[in-house]
């Protein structure tokens, strides 16, 4: 096994001994779809959604949406069938067209070569967090999925990142790789050192992203270079 060496994209970094990664946006290029499944449900159900939808759900997890819909749009269903219905609209997209970031899975190799554990912490349930990964040819870089929902928890709140690090066992050189600002913000008051995916839609806190992170990458993992701090 190789000795793990720090990580280093144009500053250097806190050695890295192992790392969780969220899914979308980080890992797979995913976030398109994520803006037009709320609304489709909605519309499937002769609902007009309101035009802040998006941001209205996009720091909650699955059942926090259905509470969501519940609340504001008065669908009189139970919550695991809203939740059904908003992942139906994603169903295909990671079963068969989802791909990886650009550079990702060569970059998950030299984790692996190097000995780093991973895993992944997401907001996306389960069975559309397996079927992405393993679509995207990279489920088997990971030694375990964390979801909000399974934890009843978001990523407004630590606990995701604060669990994947206890069963990592890695300690303070457990990384975090995230693209949302407020995952950011939250693994950044939890202590953790941060790779900030670039985004698109994080456009507007791009300033904040950067501050709060130790490296902030352009969405392609190529750029990332390793280097023998020894010699």
């Amino acid at each position: 096994m190789t000795q793990n060496r720090p990580l280093v994209c144009g500053v250097p970094g806190p050695e890295i001994c192992g790392a969780i990664f969220d899914m979308d946006g980080t890992l797979l290029d995913s976030m398109d779809i994520w803006f037009d499944a709320g609304p489709r449900y909605l519309i499937s159900k002769g609902i007009t959604p309101h035009d802040n939808v998006h941001d209205a759900i996009a720091t909650l997890n699955m059942a926090q949406v259905a509470d969501y819909f519940q609340d504001e749009y008065g669908i009189d269903e139970p919550a695991q069938q809203i939740i059904d219905g908003v992942n139906g609209q994603l169903d295909d997209f990671y079963a068969h067209e989802v791909e990886p970031i650009a550079g990702v899975t060569d970059f998950l190799e030299e984790l692996a070569r190097r000995g780093i554990p991973c895993c992944v912490a997401t907001t996306t349930d389960r069975y559309l967090t397996e079927s992405g990964l393993s679509h995207a040819g990279i489920d088997s870089y990971f030694s375990f999925v964390l979801t909000c929902s399974e934890l009843n928890t978001d990523k407004e709140h630590p606990e995701i990142f604060l669990e994947a690090r206890r069963r990592l066992g890695t300690g303070s050189g457990t990384w975090v790789f995230e693209d949302a600002s407020h995952a950011i913000r939250t693994a950044h008051t939890a202590g953790f050192p941060l790779c900030a995916v670039e985004e698109t839609s994080m456009a507007p806190y791009r300033d904040e992203i950067k501050d709060l992170s130790e490296v902030y990458l352009p969405k392609d993992y190529r750029v990332w270079r390793w280097c023998d701090t020894s010699r």
